[in-house]
């Protein structure tokens, strides 16, 4: 019984550090758009604030998307009965389901506005990653479909921008 409570308040400890993390990524998305609003509305400050607490934002986010042993994942299954342990699974499974797709989502929005295609491409890698915890498992068909919106106006943002340096190549070498 002793080592049955060890172990559920280690997995206790382990589910409150997987919520802290997800609030310290959610507060560091605050900040940032905080930061990239006021940047848009003082056009002329010359410094990005938003584009220096940018890595702020990506690491307390990849800390979520690759806590040790997946967020919100038991690491036993030493849970009162079968019922509870089973209930528990239940409740932690819907919250993996809701919150990781919602912070990817909102990832990708802030690649997105400050148009961080390679950000993107390297998101979209990590969460589709096989060798990883297949993030993109938990995502639902909506938002797939807006991962896969954002990462196509990436791609294209990435083709146009190759199309103006090979049009802007060309003119030089005419010159």
């Amino acid at each position: 019984i002793e080592a049955n409570n060890r172990q559920q308040s280690v997995d206790d400890l382990r589910e409150f550090k997987a919520f802290g993390a997800y609030i310290a990524a959610l507060e560091a998305i605050q900040r940032w758009s905080e930061l990239h609003q006021k940047q848009q509305e003082n056009a002329s400050n010359l410094t990005r604030e938003d584009q220096a607490y940018l890595p702020v934002v990506i690491k307390a986010c990849y800390d979520v998307f690759d806590y040790p042993q997946g967020w919100l994942v038991d690491s036993t299954n030493i849970h009162q009965t079968l019922a509870d342990n089973e209930k528990r699974q239940i409740e932690m499974s819907v919250l993996r389901h809701k919150y990781i797709p919602m912070l990817a989502c909102n990832l990708f929005r802030i690649f997105d506005l400050i148009k961080q295609e390679q950000e993107t491409f390297r998101l979209i890698i990590f969460l589709s990653d096989s060798r990883k915890q297949q993030l993109y498992t938990l995502f639902s068909k909506e938002a797939l479909n807006s991962v896969l919106s954002l990462t196509e106006h990436a791609a294209e943002r990435c083709l146009d921008r190759q199309q103006q340096q090979i049009d802007d190549t060309t003119v030089n070498y005419f010159l």
